[in-house]
């Protein structure tokens, strides 16, 4: 099952207790502790926490830490308010790459190439300057010879 990583529910919970005191650890204590000391109750809440709020954003999470709840939230309260956020951009997962077989992609390509291939000679008002230079003013032989890549002599 997808979850938070148990570092961001260990600072969302240390954040809430920091905000509410212990009001917020005693919805969770059981009162057993495990080989370590900690509480069997806030450790599976830590859990569940971090399985409901799975795919839920950094920013989404620090503007529902920013919010100004009236008492200690819960799972539930958090993670609504989480979601009524505004959107944020990193909430949206990539599509897949679509299915598409090598034959339609080459299809695909070569409509493109012929496509975005010219279709006639842009160069071709200058060559026709440069055929006959007697027909036309000196500034548009000039600009001629530039736009064919050739040396202009100055007079």
């Amino acid at each position: 099952m997808n979850q938070l990583p148990s570092e961001w529910v260990e600072r969302i919970f240390l954040r809430l207790h920091g905000r509410f005191g212990n009001n917020f650890l005693e919805k969770y204590k059981l009162g057993k502790l495990d080989a370590y000391g900690n509480d069997l109750g806030i450790n599976n809440a830590k859990q569940v926490w971090a399985e409901e709020l799975a795919g839920i954003s950094a920013d989404r999470i620090k503007n529902a830490l920013q919010y100004n709840y009236d008492y200690a939230p819960s799972c539930d309260q958090f993670k609504a308010q989480c979601k009524s956020s505004t959107q944020a951009h990193s909430d949206y997962k990539a599509l897949p790459k679509p299915a598409i077989s090598n034959e339609k992609r080459e299809e695909i390509h070569d409509k493109l190439a012929q496509f975005m291939s010219p279709k006639r000679d842009m160069k071709a008002w200058a060559k026709k300057i440069i055929a006959n230079p007697k027909a036309y003013p000196e500034i548009s032989y000039r600009y001629a010879k530039e736009a064919l890549g050739e040396e202009i002599e100055l007079s």
